[in-house]
Protein backbone atom coordinates (compact mmCIF):
# COMPACT_ATOMS: atom_id res chain seq x y z
CA UNK A 1 0.00 0.00 0.00
CA UNK A 2 1.52 3.28 -1.10
CA UNK A 3 0.33 6.88 -0.88
CA UNK A 4 -0.12 8.12 -4.44
CA UNK A 5 -2.79 9.84 -6.50
CA UNK A 6 -4.40 6.52 -7.38
CA UNK A 7 -4.66 5.61 -3.67
CA UNK A 8 -6.37 8.88 -2.72
CA UNK A 9 -8.69 8.71 -5.71
CA UNK A 10 -9.84 5.20 -4.82
CA UNK A 11 -9.98 5.96 -1.11
CA UNK A 12 -12.15 9.06 -1.55
CA UNK A 13 -14.28 7.17 -4.06
CA UNK A 14 -15.37 4.63 -1.46
CA UNK A 15 -16.42 7.48 0.83
CA UNK A 16 -18.46 8.89 -2.04
CA UNK A 17 -20.22 5.51 -2.14
CA UNK A 18 -20.87 5.80 1.60
CA UNK A 19 -22.46 9.25 1.34
CA UNK A 20 -24.49 7.99 -1.61
CA UNK A 21 -26.08 5.59 0.89
CA UNK A 22 -26.90 8.46 3.25
CA UNK A 23 -28.37 10.45 0.33
CA UNK A 24 -30.55 7.55 -0.86
CA UNK A 25 -31.75 6.80 2.66
CA UNK A 26 -32.82 10.43 3.11
CA UNK A 27 -34.44 11.10 -0.26
CA UNK A 28 -35.52 7.67 -1.52
CA UNK A 29 -36.13 5.89 1.82
CA UNK A 30 -34.40 2.82 0.40
CA UNK A 31 -34.45 -0.34 2.53
CA UNK A 32 -30.91 -1.43 3.41
CA UNK A 33 -32.10 -4.96 4.26
CA UNK A 34 -32.75 -5.70 0.58
CA UNK A 35 -29.26 -4.55 -0.42
CA UNK A 36 -27.78 -6.39 2.55
CA UNK A 37 -29.36 -9.68 1.47
CA UNK A 38 -28.17 -9.11 -2.11
CA UNK A 39 -24.62 -8.62 -0.81
CA UNK A 40 -24.66 -11.50 1.69
CA UNK A 41 -26.33 -14.12 -0.48
CA UNK A 42 -25.01 -13.30 -3.96
CA UNK A 43 -22.16 -10.82 -4.39
CA UNK A 44 -20.07 -11.62 -1.30
CA UNK A 45 -19.98 -15.40 -1.96
CA UNK A 46 -18.82 -14.78 -5.57
CA UNK A 47 -16.10 -12.32 -4.49
CA UNK A 48 -14.94 -14.61 -1.68
CA UNK A 49 -14.96 -17.70 -3.92
CA UNK A 50 -12.88 -15.92 -6.58
CA UNK A 51 -10.45 -14.50 -4.02
CA UNK A 52 -9.92 -17.86 -2.33
CA UNK A 53 -9.59 -19.57 -5.70
CA UNK A 54 -6.74 -17.26 -6.77
CA UNK A 55 -4.76 -17.33 -3.53
CA UNK A 56 -1.57 -19.37 -3.33
CA UNK A 57 -2.29 -22.02 -0.71
CA UNK A 58 0.69 -21.96 1.62
CA UNK A 59 0.57 -22.99 5.26
CA UNK A 60 0.97 -19.51 6.76
CA UNK A 61 -1.98 -18.11 4.78
CA UNK A 62 -4.22 -21.00 5.84
CA UNK A 63 -3.50 -20.23 9.52
CA UNK A 64 -4.24 -16.50 9.08
CA UNK A 65 -7.92 -16.77 10.15
CA UNK A 66 -6.82 -18.33 13.45
CA UNK A 67 -4.41 -15.45 14.08
CA UNK A 68 -7.13 -12.86 13.38
CA UNK A 69 -9.57 -14.72 15.62
CA UNK A 70 -7.09 -14.79 18.51
CA UNK A 71 -6.16 -11.09 18.27
CA UNK A 72 -9.82 -10.07 18.00
CA UNK A 73 -10.77 -12.21 20.99
CA UNK A 74 -7.93 -10.88 23.14
CA UNK A 75 -8.78 -7.22 22.44
CA UNK A 76 -12.47 -7.96 22.96
CA UNK A 77 -12.07 -9.52 26.41
CA UNK A 78 -9.46 -6.96 27.44
CA UNK A 79 -11.94 -4.15 26.90
CA UNK A 80 -14.79 -6.20 28.34
CA UNK A 81 -12.93 -6.31 31.66
CA UNK A 82 -12.04 -2.61 31.35
CA UNK A 83 -15.71 -1.88 30.72
CA UNK A 84 -16.73 -3.86 33.80
CA UNK A 85 -14.53 -1.57 35.90
CA UNK A 86 -16.48 1.44 34.60
CA UNK A 87 -20.06 0.22 34.10
CA UNK A 88 -22.23 -2.29 35.93
CA UNK A 89 -24.47 -3.00 32.97
CA UNK A 90 -24.29 -4.19 29.36
CA UNK A 91 -22.30 -1.12 28.31
CA UNK A 92 -19.23 -3.28 29.02
CA UNK A 93 -20.44 -5.81 26.44
CA UNK A 94 -20.95 -3.09 23.86
CA UNK A 95 -17.52 -1.60 24.56
CA UNK A 96 -15.91 -5.02 24.07
CA UNK A 97 -17.55 -5.38 20.66
CA UNK A 98 -16.88 -1.79 19.55
CA UNK A 99 -13.19 -1.98 20.43
CA UNK A 100 -12.47 -5.31 18.74
CA UNK A 101 -14.69 -5.76 15.68
CA UNK A 102 -13.70 -3.85 12.56
CA UNK A 103 -15.77 -3.32 9.45
CA UNK A 104 -13.63 -5.77 7.49
CA UNK A 105 -16.45 -6.78 5.15
CA UNK A 106 -18.50 -3.85 3.86
CA UNK A 107 -15.64 -1.36 4.40
CA UNK A 108 -12.39 -3.34 4.34
CA UNK A 109 -13.09 -5.67 1.41
CA UNK A 110 -13.97 -2.82 -1.00
CA UNK A 111 -10.71 -1.10 0.01
CA UNK A 112 -8.79 -4.35 -0.52
CA UNK A 113 -10.38 -4.78 -3.96
CA UNK A 114 -9.50 -1.22 -4.95
CA UNK A 115 -5.93 -1.23 -3.60
CA UNK A 116 -4.62 -4.81 -3.74
CA UNK A 117 -3.85 -7.25 -6.54
CA UNK A 118 -5.82 -10.52 -6.73
CA UNK A 119 -3.27 -12.40 -4.62
CA UNK A 120 -3.47 -9.91 -1.74
CA UNK A 121 -7.27 -9.72 -2.01
CA UNK A 122 -7.33 -13.50 -1.58
CA UNK A 123 -5.11 -13.28 1.50
CA UNK A 124 -7.36 -10.54 2.89
CA UNK A 125 -10.37 -12.82 2.40
CA UNK A 126 -8.62 -15.51 4.45
CA UNK A 127 -8.18 -12.93 7.21
CA UNK A 128 -11.84 -11.94 6.82
CA UNK A 129 -12.87 -15.50 7.66
CA UNK A 130 -11.20 -15.08 11.05
CA UNK A 131 -13.36 -12.01 11.73
CA UNK A 132 -16.46 -13.92 10.60
CA UNK A 133 -15.71 -16.74 13.05
CA UNK A 134 -15.06 -14.19 15.80
CA UNK A 135 -18.33 -12.38 15.15
CA UNK A 136 -20.40 -15.55 15.15
CA UNK A 137 -18.87 -17.00 18.31
CA UNK A 138 -17.32 -14.54 20.77
CA UNK A 139 -19.47 -11.56 19.75
CA UNK A 140 -22.68 -13.56 19.82
CA UNK A 141 -21.75 -14.90 23.25
CA UNK A 142 -21.01 -11.44 24.63
CA UNK A 143 -24.30 -10.12 23.29
CA UNK A 144 -26.28 -10.06 26.54
CA UNK A 145 -23.99 -12.64 28.20
CA UNK A 146 -25.22 -15.56 26.17
CA UNK A 147 -28.55 -14.31 24.79
CA UNK A 148 -27.79 -16.76 21.99
CA UNK A 149 -26.97 -20.36 22.85
CA UNK A 150 -23.82 -21.98 21.50
CA UNK A 151 -25.98 -24.14 19.24
CA UNK A 152 -27.85 -21.11 17.91
CA UNK A 153 -24.58 -19.28 17.27
CA UNK A 154 -23.28 -22.28 15.31
CA UNK A 155 -26.55 -22.37 13.39
CA UNK A 156 -26.20 -18.67 12.49
CA UNK A 157 -22.62 -19.29 11.36
CA UNK A 158 -23.61 -22.24 9.17
CA UNK A 159 -26.28 -20.12 7.46
CA UNK A 160 -23.67 -17.73 6.05
CA UNK A 161 -23.12 -18.37 2.30
CA UNK A 162 -19.64 -16.85 2.62
CA UNK A 163 -18.49 -19.88 4.60
CA UNK A 164 -19.48 -22.28 1.81
CA UNK A 165 -18.03 -20.00 -0.88
CA UNK A 166 -14.76 -19.98 1.05
CA UNK A 167 -14.74 -23.79 1.37
CA UNK A 168 -15.63 -24.22 -2.32
CA UNK A 169 -12.83 -21.84 -3.28
CA UNK A 170 -10.38 -23.88 -1.20
CA UNK A 171 -11.47 -27.14 -2.86
CA UNK A 172 -11.27 -25.72 -6.40
CA UNK A 173 -7.91 -24.15 -5.58
CA UNK A 174 -6.54 -27.38 -4.13
CA UNK A 175 -7.50 -29.34 -7.27
CA UNK A 176 -6.27 -26.49 -9.55
CA UNK A 177 -9.71 -25.92 -11.11
CA UNK A 178 -9.11 -22.26 -11.91
CA UNK A 179 -10.07 -21.77 -15.55
CA UNK A 180 -13.67 -20.62 -15.04
CA UNK A 181 -14.18 -18.38 -18.09
CA UNK A 182 -17.66 -17.10 -17.18
CA UNK A 183 -16.47 -15.97 -13.74
CA UNK A 184 -13.27 -14.46 -15.12
CA UNK A 185 -15.29 -12.44 -17.66
CA UNK A 186 -17.47 -10.75 -15.06
CA UNK A 187 -15.45 -10.75 -11.83
CA UNK A 188 -14.14 -7.19 -12.26
CA UNK A 189 -17.69 -5.86 -12.63
CA UNK A 190 -18.91 -7.96 -9.69
CA UNK A 191 -16.10 -6.66 -7.46
CA UNK A 192 -16.85 -3.07 -8.49
CA UNK A 193 -20.53 -3.59 -7.67
CA UNK A 194 -19.63 -5.12 -4.31
CA UNK A 195 -17.39 -2.14 -3.53
CA UNK A 196 -20.19 0.29 -4.37
CA UNK A 197 -23.01 -1.49 -2.55
CA UNK A 198 -20.81 -2.50 0.38
CA UNK A 199 -19.90 1.09 1.18
CA UNK A 200 -23.38 2.35 0.36
CA UNK A 201 -24.91 0.05 2.96
CA UNK A 202 -22.61 1.59 5.58
CA UNK A 203 -24.18 4.96 4.77
CA UNK A 204 -27.66 3.45 4.86
CA UNK A 205 -27.00 1.87 8.26
CA UNK A 206 -25.72 4.98 10.06
CA UNK A 207 -28.61 7.18 8.89
CA UNK A 208 -30.74 8.90 10.27
CA UNK A 209 -28.17 11.30 11.68
CA UNK A 210 -30.83 12.90 13.91
CA UNK A 211 -30.86 9.75 16.05
CA UNK A 212 -27.21 10.11 17.04
CA UNK A 213 -26.11 10.68 20.63
CA UNK A 214 -22.50 11.01 21.78
CA UNK A 215 -21.05 9.17 24.77
CA UNK A 216 -17.54 10.58 25.06
CA UNK A 217 -16.33 7.81 27.37
CA UNK A 218 -17.60 5.07 25.03
CA UNK A 219 -16.12 6.82 21.99
CA UNK A 220 -12.67 7.33 23.56
CA UNK A 221 -12.37 3.78 24.90
CA UNK A 222 -13.62 2.13 21.72
CA UNK A 223 -11.25 4.27 19.63
CA UNK A 224 -8.42 3.29 21.98
CA UNK A 225 -9.14 -0.38 21.36
CA UNK A 226 -9.87 -0.28 17.65
CA UNK A 227 -7.42 2.34 16.41
CA UNK A 228 -4.51 1.97 18.85
CA UNK A 229 -4.45 -1.38 20.69
CA UNK A 230 -5.53 -3.53 17.72
CA UNK A 231 -2.90 -2.05 15.33
CA UNK A 232 -0.20 -2.16 18.04
CA UNK A 233 -0.83 -5.87 18.56
CA UNK A 234 -0.63 -6.36 14.80
CA UNK A 235 2.66 -4.48 14.51
CA UNK A 236 4.12 -6.39 17.47
CA UNK A 237 3.18 -9.66 15.80
CA UNK A 238 4.73 -8.57 12.48
CA UNK A 239 7.92 -7.54 14.30
CA UNK A 240 8.25 -10.85 16.14
CA UNK A 241 7.36 -12.83 13.03
CA UNK A 242 9.92 -10.91 10.97
CA UNK A 243 12.73 -11.30 13.51
CA UNK A 244 12.01 -14.56 15.34
CA UNK A 245 9.12 -16.77 14.15
CA UNK A 246 9.42 -16.47 10.34
CA UNK A 247 6.12 -18.35 10.02
CA UNK A 248 4.07 -15.88 7.97
CA UNK A 249 5.37 -14.51 4.66
CA UNK A 250 5.66 -10.80 3.81
CA UNK A 251 2.56 -10.98 1.60
CA UNK A 252 0.42 -11.39 4.73
CA UNK A 253 1.47 -8.08 6.26
CA UNK A 254 -0.52 -5.61 4.12
CA UNK A 255 -3.87 -7.47 4.43
CA UNK A 256 -3.22 -7.99 8.15
CA UNK A 257 -2.57 -4.27 8.68
CA UNK A 258 -5.71 -3.36 6.73
CA UNK A 259 -7.77 -5.64 9.00
CA UNK A 260 -6.35 -3.85 12.04
CA UNK A 261 -7.04 -0.26 10.91
CA UNK A 262 -10.55 -0.40 9.43
CA UNK A 263 -13.24 1.49 11.38
CA UNK A 264 -15.71 -0.07 13.80
CA UNK A 265 -18.16 -2.55 12.29
CA UNK A 266 -21.67 -1.40 11.39
CA UNK A 267 -22.98 -4.68 12.85
CA UNK A 268 -22.32 -3.31 16.33
CA UNK A 269 -25.40 -1.11 15.86
CA UNK A 270 -27.43 -4.30 15.40
CA UNK A 271 -25.96 -5.82 18.56
CA UNK A 272 -26.72 -2.66 20.55
CA UNK A 273 -30.32 -2.79 19.33
CA UNK A 274 -30.65 -6.43 20.41
CA UNK A 275 -29.21 -5.57 23.83
CA UNK A 276 -31.29 -2.39 24.01
CA UNK A 277 -28.14 -0.60 25.22
CA UNK A 278 -28.08 2.94 23.83
CA UNK A 279 -28.11 2.08 20.10
CA UNK A 280 -27.96 5.81 19.27
CA UNK A 281 -24.65 6.10 21.12
CA UNK A 282 -23.28 3.06 19.34
CA UNK A 283 -24.38 4.43 15.95
CA UNK A 284 -22.64 7.71 16.81
CA UNK A 285 -19.42 5.86 17.64
CA UNK A 286 -19.57 3.87 14.39
CA UNK A 287 -20.17 7.04 12.36
CA UNK A 288 -17.31 8.90 14.06
CA UNK A 289 -14.93 5.98 13.52
CA UNK A 290 -15.84 5.85 9.82
CA UNK A 291 -15.25 9.60 9.41
CA UNK A 292 -12.06 9.40 11.48
CA UNK A 293 -10.73 6.74 9.09
CA UNK A 294 -10.62 9.31 6.27
CA UNK A 295 -7.54 10.73 8.01
CA UNK A 296 -6.45 7.72 10.06
CA UNK A 297 -5.98 5.12 7.31
CA UNK A 298 -3.83 7.30 4.99
CA UNK A 299 -1.85 8.47 8.03
CA UNK A 300 -1.15 4.87 9.09
CA UNK A 301 0.01 3.99 5.58
CA UNK A 302 2.23 7.08 5.45
CA UNK A 303 3.86 6.20 8.79
CA UNK A 304 4.40 2.57 7.79
CA UNK A 305 5.91 3.56 4.44
CA UNK A 306 8.42 5.81 6.19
Amino acid sequence: MTLDFNFFTNFLLIYLFLFTGVFLKYFVKINEKIIGKFLIYLLAPIVIFHGTLNTTLISNVIFLPILIFLISSFVCYLFYFIGKKIWNDSNANILAILSSEGNTGYFGLPIAILLFNNELVGIYIFALMGVTLFENSVVYYLTARGRYSKLHSLYKLLKLPAIYAFIAGLIFNFYSIKNIKLLDSYIDHIQDLYSFLGMMIVGLSIYPLSNLSLDKKMVLLSFLGKFIIWPIFTLFFIYFNENFFHFFSHEVYAPLILVSIVPIAVNTVVFATVLNVYPRKVASTVLLSTIFSIIYIPLCIYILNN
